[in-house]
Protein backbone atom coordinates (compact mmCIF):
# COMPACT_ATOMS: atom_id res chain seq x y z
CA UNK A 1 0.00 0.00 0.00
CA UNK A 2 2.80 2.50 0.78
CA UNK A 3 4.42 1.83 -2.54
CA UNK A 4 1.53 2.63 -4.39
CA UNK A 5 0.40 5.70 -2.14
CA UNK A 6 3.87 6.60 -3.28
CA UNK A 7 3.09 5.89 -7.21
CA UNK A 8 0.46 7.96 -7.10
CA UNK A 9 0.78 10.76 -5.52
CA UNK A 10 3.93 11.07 -7.90
CA UNK A 11 1.89 10.56 -11.07
CA UNK A 12 -0.74 13.54 -9.12
CA UNK A 13 2.13 15.85 -9.17
CA UNK A 14 3.28 15.18 -12.68
CA UNK A 15 0.01 15.47 -13.98
CA UNK A 16 -0.08 19.24 -11.89
CA UNK A 17 3.22 20.12 -12.78
CA UNK A 18 2.51 19.38 -17.17
CA UNK A 19 -1.12 21.32 -16.62
CA UNK A 20 1.34 24.58 -14.63
CA UNK A 21 3.85 24.07 -17.49
CA UNK A 22 0.74 24.87 -20.31
CA UNK A 23 -0.85 27.47 -17.90
CA UNK A 24 2.60 28.92 -17.66
CA UNK A 25 3.08 29.06 -21.64
CA UNK A 26 -0.25 30.13 -22.01
CA UNK A 27 0.06 33.05 -19.51
CA UNK A 28 3.42 34.23 -21.18
CA UNK A 29 1.83 34.20 -24.86
CA UNK A 30 -0.46 36.94 -24.14
CA UNK A 31 2.23 38.63 -21.48
CA UNK A 32 5.09 38.79 -23.52
CA UNK A 33 2.50 40.67 -26.42
CA UNK A 34 0.40 42.65 -24.33
CA UNK A 35 -2.75 41.15 -24.68
CA UNK A 36 -5.48 40.01 -22.12
CA UNK A 37 -5.31 36.63 -21.13
CA UNK A 38 -9.05 35.31 -21.40
CA UNK A 39 -8.73 31.50 -20.24
CA UNK A 40 -9.40 31.38 -16.74
CA UNK A 41 -7.34 28.41 -15.14
CA UNK A 42 -9.30 26.05 -12.84
CA UNK A 43 -5.85 25.96 -10.07
CA UNK A 44 -6.46 25.15 -6.70
CA UNK A 45 -4.57 27.75 -4.35
CA UNK A 46 -1.70 25.11 -4.00
CA UNK A 47 -1.57 24.64 -7.77
CA UNK A 48 -1.27 28.78 -8.18
CA UNK A 49 1.89 28.73 -5.34
CA UNK A 50 3.50 26.20 -7.66
CA UNK A 51 2.97 28.33 -10.67
CA UNK A 52 4.54 31.05 -9.08
CA UNK A 53 7.40 29.02 -7.92
CA UNK A 54 7.58 27.71 -11.77
CA UNK A 55 7.60 31.54 -13.03
CA UNK A 56 10.67 32.41 -10.69
CA UNK A 57 12.94 29.63 -12.17
CA UNK A 58 11.77 30.52 -15.48
CA UNK A 59 12.69 34.58 -14.60
CA UNK A 60 9.37 35.48 -15.74
CA UNK A 61 7.14 36.77 -12.70
CA UNK A 62 7.36 40.44 -13.26
CA UNK A 63 6.42 39.48 -17.14
CA UNK A 64 3.44 37.61 -15.89
CA UNK A 65 2.04 40.38 -13.76
CA UNK A 66 -0.18 42.23 -16.06
CA UNK A 67 -1.74 39.00 -17.65
CA UNK A 68 -2.67 37.77 -13.95
CA UNK A 69 -4.44 41.11 -13.17
CA UNK A 70 -5.97 41.08 -16.45
CA UNK A 71 -7.65 37.99 -15.59
CA UNK A 72 -11.65 37.94 -13.61
CA UNK A 73 -11.58 38.66 -10.22
CA UNK A 74 -11.21 35.99 -7.95
CA UNK A 75 -9.59 33.59 -10.58
CA UNK A 76 -6.28 34.15 -8.74
CA UNK A 77 -6.08 33.91 -4.36
CA UNK A 78 -6.04 37.21 -3.50
CA UNK A 79 -2.93 36.80 -1.09
CA UNK A 80 -0.95 34.96 -3.89
CA UNK A 81 -1.96 38.23 -6.09
CA UNK A 82 -0.76 40.17 -3.62
CA UNK A 83 2.74 38.33 -3.21
CA UNK A 84 3.32 38.42 -6.59
CA UNK A 85 2.72 42.39 -7.19
CA UNK A 86 4.97 43.07 -4.47
CA UNK A 87 7.96 40.75 -6.33
CA UNK A 88 6.84 42.59 -9.60
CA UNK A 89 7.20 46.00 -8.34
CA UNK A 90 10.51 44.81 -6.24
CA UNK A 91 11.85 43.14 -9.87
CA UNK A 92 10.27 46.77 -11.78
CA UNK A 93 12.20 49.23 -9.82
CA UNK A 94 15.61 47.26 -9.19
CA UNK A 95 15.35 47.27 -13.19
CA UNK A 96 14.43 50.57 -13.98
CA UNK A 97 17.38 51.83 -11.85
CA UNK A 98 19.77 48.82 -13.43
CA UNK A 99 18.85 50.32 -16.99
CA UNK A 100 19.07 54.00 -15.60
CA UNK A 101 22.97 52.94 -14.46
CA UNK A 102 23.84 51.06 -17.83
CA UNK A 103 22.68 53.77 -20.26
CA UNK A 104 24.25 56.25 -17.99
CA UNK A 105 27.34 54.03 -18.78
CA UNK A 106 26.86 53.75 -22.46
CA UNK A 107 26.39 57.35 -22.65
CA UNK A 108 29.53 57.80 -20.66
CA UNK A 109 32.00 55.56 -23.44
CA UNK A 110 29.67 57.34 -26.45
CA UNK A 111 31.35 60.50 -25.52
CA UNK A 112 34.51 59.04 -25.27
CA UNK A 113 34.56 58.32 -28.66
CA UNK A 114 34.44 54.26 -27.72
CA UNK A 115 32.51 51.89 -30.05
CA UNK A 116 30.34 50.07 -27.43
CA UNK A 117 27.44 47.46 -28.48
CA UNK A 118 25.21 46.65 -25.95
CA UNK A 119 23.48 43.27 -26.21
CA UNK A 120 21.44 40.54 -24.72
CA UNK A 121 18.96 41.79 -21.82
CA UNK A 122 19.72 45.56 -21.99
CA UNK A 123 18.63 45.50 -25.84
CA UNK A 124 16.06 42.69 -25.45
CA UNK A 125 13.91 44.19 -22.65
CA UNK A 126 13.24 47.01 -24.61
CA UNK A 127 10.76 44.51 -27.29
CA UNK A 128 8.20 43.52 -24.10
CA UNK A 129 5.42 45.88 -23.70
CA UNK A 130 6.53 46.59 -20.18
CA UNK A 131 10.64 46.70 -20.29
CA UNK A 132 11.03 47.35 -16.89
CA UNK A 133 9.48 44.13 -15.96
CA UNK A 134 11.95 41.68 -18.14
CA UNK A 135 14.64 40.97 -15.78
CA UNK A 136 18.42 40.87 -16.84
CA UNK A 137 20.99 39.65 -14.64
CA UNK A 138 24.10 41.69 -16.03
CA UNK A 139 24.69 44.76 -19.02
CA UNK A 140 26.46 42.61 -21.72
CA UNK A 141 28.55 45.21 -23.54
CA UNK A 142 30.60 44.79 -26.56
CA UNK A 143 33.93 47.01 -27.61
CA UNK A 144 36.83 46.17 -30.14
CA UNK A 145 39.51 44.73 -28.11
CA UNK A 146 41.69 47.78 -29.00
CA UNK A 147 39.04 49.40 -26.85
CA UNK A 148 39.00 47.49 -23.99
CA UNK A 149 41.45 49.17 -21.82
CA UNK A 150 40.28 52.75 -22.01
CA UNK A 151 36.78 51.22 -21.50
CA UNK A 152 37.77 49.31 -18.14
CA UNK A 153 39.82 52.67 -16.92
CA UNK A 154 36.29 54.75 -17.59
CA UNK A 155 34.31 51.58 -15.55
CA UNK A 156 37.14 52.30 -12.76
CA UNK A 157 36.46 55.90 -12.86
CA UNK A 158 32.47 55.39 -11.79
CA UNK A 159 33.29 53.16 -8.81
CA UNK A 160 33.43 49.68 -10.82
CA UNK A 161 35.67 47.00 -9.40
CA UNK A 162 36.69 44.28 -11.62
CA UNK A 163 35.24 40.90 -10.33
CA UNK A 164 36.67 38.03 -13.07
CA UNK A 165 38.17 37.78 -16.45
CA UNK A 166 38.05 35.34 -19.15
CA UNK A 167 39.02 34.69 -22.56
CA UNK A 168 36.21 36.72 -24.10
CA UNK A 169 34.79 38.91 -21.07
CA UNK A 170 36.00 40.80 -18.29
CA UNK A 171 33.42 41.05 -15.46
CA UNK A 172 32.83 44.42 -13.25
CA UNK A 173 30.41 45.14 -10.38
CA UNK A 174 29.34 48.55 -8.55
CA UNK A 175 28.27 48.50 -4.80
CA UNK A 176 24.68 49.31 -5.76
CA UNK A 177 24.15 46.15 -7.50
CA UNK A 178 25.11 46.80 -11.08
CA UNK A 179 26.77 44.00 -12.86
CA UNK A 180 28.85 44.63 -16.50
CA UNK A 181 30.55 42.18 -18.42
CA UNK A 182 32.62 44.06 -21.33
CA UNK A 183 32.95 41.64 -24.10
CA UNK A 184 35.84 41.56 -26.67
CA UNK A 185 34.15 38.79 -28.11
CA UNK A 186 30.69 37.26 -28.17
CA UNK A 187 31.96 33.64 -27.62
CA UNK A 188 34.79 31.95 -26.18
CA UNK A 189 35.68 30.43 -29.53
CA UNK A 190 35.00 32.46 -32.00
CA UNK A 191 36.15 34.09 -35.77
CA UNK A 192 35.24 37.43 -35.21
CA UNK A 193 32.77 37.99 -37.93
CA UNK A 194 29.47 38.20 -35.96
CA UNK A 195 31.40 40.93 -34.25
CA UNK A 196 32.32 42.37 -37.24
CA UNK A 197 28.82 42.54 -38.25
CA UNK A 198 27.21 44.23 -34.58
CA UNK A 199 29.60 47.15 -34.87
CA UNK A 200 29.21 47.77 -39.07
CA UNK A 201 24.98 47.28 -38.91
CA UNK A 202 24.72 48.59 -34.96
CA UNK A 203 21.69 50.91 -34.61
CA UNK A 204 21.67 53.72 -32.20
CA UNK A 205 18.95 54.83 -29.94
CA UNK A 206 18.35 57.33 -27.31
CA UNK A 207 16.70 57.99 -24.05
CA UNK A 208 16.49 60.25 -21.97
CA UNK A 209 19.28 62.06 -23.44
CA UNK A 210 21.33 59.02 -22.88
CA UNK A 211 22.88 57.42 -25.99
CA UNK A 212 23.62 53.31 -26.39
CA UNK A 213 24.19 51.16 -29.52
CA UNK A 214 22.28 47.67 -30.50
CA UNK A 215 22.94 44.85 -32.88
CA UNK A 216 19.93 45.27 -35.81
CA UNK A 217 17.62 42.90 -35.61
CA UNK A 218 18.93 40.06 -37.62
CA UNK A 219 22.18 40.02 -35.76
CA UNK A 220 20.41 40.17 -32.77
CA UNK A 221 18.63 36.88 -33.50
CA UNK A 222 20.97 34.72 -34.96
CA UNK A 223 22.83 35.58 -31.99
CA UNK A 224 19.67 34.98 -29.43
CA UNK A 225 19.97 31.21 -31.13
CA UNK A 226 23.93 30.92 -31.41
CA UNK A 227 23.40 31.94 -27.08
CA UNK A 228 20.96 29.21 -26.93
CA UNK A 229 22.64 26.72 -28.16
CA UNK A 230 25.63 27.25 -25.93
CA UNK A 231 23.50 27.34 -23.25
CA UNK A 232 21.84 23.96 -24.37
CA UNK A 233 25.29 22.42 -24.51
CA UNK A 234 26.15 23.19 -20.66
CA UNK A 235 23.28 23.36 -18.79
CA UNK A 236 20.70 24.37 -20.37
CA UNK A 237 17.53 27.68 -21.14
CA UNK A 238 14.62 28.23 -20.17
CA UNK A 239 11.44 29.82 -21.11
CA UNK A 240 12.50 33.40 -21.16
CA UNK A 241 15.18 32.78 -23.71
CA UNK A 242 12.56 31.23 -25.78
CA UNK A 243 10.01 34.37 -25.34
CA UNK A 244 12.99 36.79 -26.11
CA UNK A 245 13.53 34.41 -29.08
CA UNK A 246 9.45 34.84 -30.40
CA UNK A 247 9.93 38.26 -29.59
CA UNK A 248 12.84 39.07 -32.32
CA UNK A 249 10.85 36.89 -34.84
CA UNK A 250 7.86 39.04 -34.49
CA UNK A 251 10.30 42.21 -35.46
CA UNK A 252 9.44 41.55 -39.01
CA UNK A 253 13.20 40.18 -39.64
CA UNK A 254 13.84 37.94 -42.60
CA UNK A 255 13.85 34.20 -41.18
CA UNK A 256 14.72 32.94 -44.04
CA UNK A 257 18.24 34.98 -43.84
CA UNK A 258 18.52 33.90 -40.08
CA UNK A 259 18.72 29.95 -40.85
CA UNK A 260 20.64 30.54 -43.89
CA UNK A 261 23.37 32.03 -41.19
CA UNK A 262 22.97 29.62 -38.79
CA UNK A 263 23.69 26.56 -40.89
CA UNK A 264 27.28 28.51 -41.85
CA UNK A 265 27.69 28.15 -38.35
CA UNK A 266 26.80 24.74 -38.07
CA UNK A 267 23.49 25.52 -35.76
CA UNK A 268 20.74 25.66 -38.35
CA UNK A 269 19.15 22.03 -37.64
CA UNK A 270 18.76 23.46 -33.94
CA UNK A 271 17.44 27.03 -34.77
CA UNK A 272 15.06 25.03 -36.68
CA UNK A 273 14.05 22.97 -33.70
CA UNK A 274 14.03 25.86 -31.54
CA UNK A 275 12.08 27.81 -33.83
CA UNK A 276 9.11 24.71 -34.02
CA UNK A 277 9.02 24.69 -29.84
CA UNK A 278 8.69 28.66 -29.65
CA UNK A 279 5.41 27.90 -32.07
CA UNK A 280 4.38 25.16 -30.12
CA UNK A 281 4.63 26.33 -26.53
CA UNK A 282 4.63 30.43 -27.15
CA UNK A 283 1.90 30.28 -30.48
CA UNK A 284 5.04 31.73 -32.54
CA UNK A 285 3.37 31.66 -36.10
CA UNK A 286 5.58 29.51 -38.41
CA UNK A 287 3.98 28.71 -42.26
CA UNK A 288 3.40 25.59 -42.36
CA UNK A 289 4.98 25.10 -45.89
CA UNK A 290 8.45 25.98 -44.65
CA UNK A 291 8.04 24.49 -41.41
CA UNK A 292 7.40 21.13 -43.51
CA UNK A 293 10.35 21.50 -45.06
CA UNK A 294 12.91 21.44 -42.38
CA UNK A 295 12.22 17.72 -41.75
CA UNK A 296 12.46 17.91 -37.93
CA UNK A 297 10.79 15.30 -36.45
CA UNK A 298 8.09 15.47 -33.84
CA UNK A 299 9.77 13.96 -31.06
CA UNK A 300 12.88 15.79 -31.39
CA UNK A 301 10.85 19.35 -30.91
CA UNK A 302 8.76 17.42 -27.81
CA UNK A 303 11.75 16.48 -26.30
CA UNK A 304 13.35 20.20 -26.53
CA UNK A 305 9.98 21.72 -25.32
CA UNK A 306 10.35 19.08 -22.38
CA UNK A 307 14.48 19.99 -21.52
CA UNK A 308 13.20 23.78 -21.76
CA UNK A 309 10.21 23.58 -19.50
CA UNK A 310 12.17 21.97 -17.11
CA UNK A 311 15.05 23.92 -17.18
CA UNK A 312 14.24 26.87 -15.37
CA UNK A 313 16.48 30.11 -15.99
CA UNK A 314 19.65 28.32 -17.19
CA UNK A 315 18.84 24.59 -15.38
CA UNK A 316 21.59 25.44 -12.76
CA UNK A 317 20.19 23.25 -10.50
CA UNK A 318 19.56 20.15 -12.89
CA UNK A 319 21.84 17.13 -10.70
CA UNK A 320 21.09 15.11 -13.39
CA UNK A 321 22.56 17.39 -17.02
CA UNK A 322 25.43 18.12 -14.99
CA UNK A 323 25.95 14.34 -14.83
CA UNK A 324 25.63 14.16 -18.41
CA UNK A 325 27.95 17.05 -19.00
CA UNK A 326 30.75 15.73 -17.44
CA UNK A 327 30.17 11.92 -18.67
CA UNK A 328 29.97 13.86 -22.35
CA UNK A 329 33.38 15.90 -21.92
CA UNK A 330 34.98 12.34 -21.19
CA UNK A 331 33.53 11.10 -23.88
CA UNK A 332 34.45 12.82 -26.54
CA UNK A 333 37.45 11.75 -28.61
CA UNK A 334 36.57 8.35 -27.77
CA UNK A 335 35.94 5.72 -30.11
CA UNK A 336 32.19 3.80 -30.54
CA UNK A 337 34.76 0.58 -29.73
CA UNK A 338 36.02 2.48 -26.33
CA UNK A 339 32.40 3.54 -25.43
CA UNK A 340 31.53 1.32 -23.09
CA UNK A 341 34.49 1.01 -20.97
CA UNK A 342 34.98 4.55 -21.24
CA UNK A 343 31.24 4.11 -19.59
CA UNK A 344 32.70 2.40 -16.44
CA UNK A 345 35.33 4.59 -15.93
CA UNK A 346 33.03 7.51 -15.58
CA UNK A 347 30.54 5.89 -13.04
CA UNK A 348 33.72 4.51 -11.03
CA UNK A 349 35.38 7.57 -11.11
CA UNK A 350 32.15 9.15 -9.87
CA UNK A 351 31.13 7.07 -7.48
CA UNK A 352 34.42 6.21 -6.11
CA UNK A 353 36.61 9.41 -6.84
CA UNK A 354 40.31 9.78 -5.74
CA UNK A 355 41.16 11.46 -2.64
CA UNK A 356 42.06 14.62 -4.36
CA UNK A 357 38.50 14.77 -6.22
CA UNK A 358 36.71 14.74 -2.76
CA UNK A 359 35.57 17.49 -1.21
CA UNK A 360 37.45 19.51 2.21
CA UNK A 361 35.24 17.73 4.61
CA UNK A 362 36.84 14.35 3.79
CA UNK A 363 40.05 15.48 3.85
CA UNK A 364 41.08 12.38 6.05
CA UNK A 365 41.05 10.10 3.25
CA UNK A 366 43.69 12.68 2.04
CA UNK A 367 45.92 12.44 4.78
CA UNK A 368 45.45 8.84 5.41
CA UNK A 369 44.68 6.97 2.01
CA UNK A 370 43.41 3.44 4.14
CA UNK A 371 40.30 5.14 4.89
CA UNK A 372 39.44 6.51 1.46
CA UNK A 373 37.17 3.06 1.51
CA UNK A 374 35.56 5.01 4.28
CA UNK A 375 35.49 8.53 2.89
CA UNK A 376 33.29 7.27 -0.32
CA UNK A 377 30.61 4.99 2.41
CA UNK A 378 30.30 8.60 4.39
CA UNK A 379 30.07 10.61 1.04
CA UNK A 380 27.44 8.12 -0.65
CA UNK A 381 25.54 7.85 2.99
CA UNK A 382 25.55 11.65 3.77
CA UNK A 383 24.20 12.13 0.40
CA UNK A 384 21.43 9.73 0.98
CA UNK A 385 20.20 11.03 4.19
CA UNK A 386 20.80 14.91 3.63
CA UNK A 387 19.90 14.92 -0.23
CA UNK A 388 17.51 11.61 -1.07
CA UNK A 389 16.51 13.38 -4.40
CA UNK A 390 20.00 13.97 -5.33
CA UNK A 391 20.54 10.45 -4.66
CA UNK A 392 18.22 9.10 -6.66
CA UNK A 393 19.14 11.41 -9.53
CA UNK A 394 22.38 10.11 -9.27
CA UNK A 395 21.26 6.44 -9.01
CA UNK A 396 18.86 7.04 -11.95
CA UNK A 397 21.79 8.69 -14.14
CA UNK A 398 24.15 5.61 -13.24
CA UNK A 399 21.94 2.98 -13.78
CA UNK A 400 20.39 5.11 -17.59
CA UNK A 401 24.16 5.84 -18.46
CA UNK A 402 25.52 2.52 -18.14
CA UNK A 403 22.74 0.37 -19.78
CA UNK A 404 21.53 3.07 -23.00
CA UNK A 405 24.55 5.10 -22.60
CA UNK A 406 24.53 9.25 -22.95
CA UNK A 407 21.60 10.10 -24.25
CA UNK A 408 22.11 14.01 -23.79
CA UNK A 409 24.88 13.36 -26.25
CA UNK A 410 22.91 11.71 -28.87
CA UNK A 411 20.36 14.52 -28.24
CA UNK A 412 22.95 16.83 -28.96
CA UNK A 413 23.94 15.21 -32.53
CA UNK A 414 20.48 14.83 -33.46
CA UNK A 415 19.88 18.77 -33.01
CA UNK A 416 23.27 19.18 -34.69
CA UNK A 417 25.24 20.37 -31.87
CA UNK A 418 27.62 17.53 -31.72
CA UNK A 419 30.94 19.40 -30.61
CA UNK A 420 31.76 19.70 -27.01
Amino acid sequence: MPCLRLTLCSGTFIHMRAQLQTVLCSLLGDAIRGRPHRNRPALSPYAWNHLLDLALQHSVLAILYPALVGMPQGTVPAALLDRWQLLTLQAGIQEARRFQEALALTSALAERSIACVAFKGMVLRTLYPQPDLRTMGDIDLLVRPADLLMAEALLQERGLRPVGVNAHHHSWRSGPGLFVEVHTALFKKSDGALEQTFFAQAIPHQEAGRRYCAPAPEDAAVYQILHMAKHFRYLGFGLRELADLVLQCEQNLSLARVLERLDACGTGRFGRAALLVAGRLLDLHLPEVTVAAWNIPPATVTRLAETILSAGTHDKTNIENALFLAAKSQEYGTTAASAPPARWRFLVWFFFPTASALHPRYAYATKHRGLLPLAWIHRLARTALLAPATAWAMLRFGVRYLCMGNQRRRFERDLGLSQP
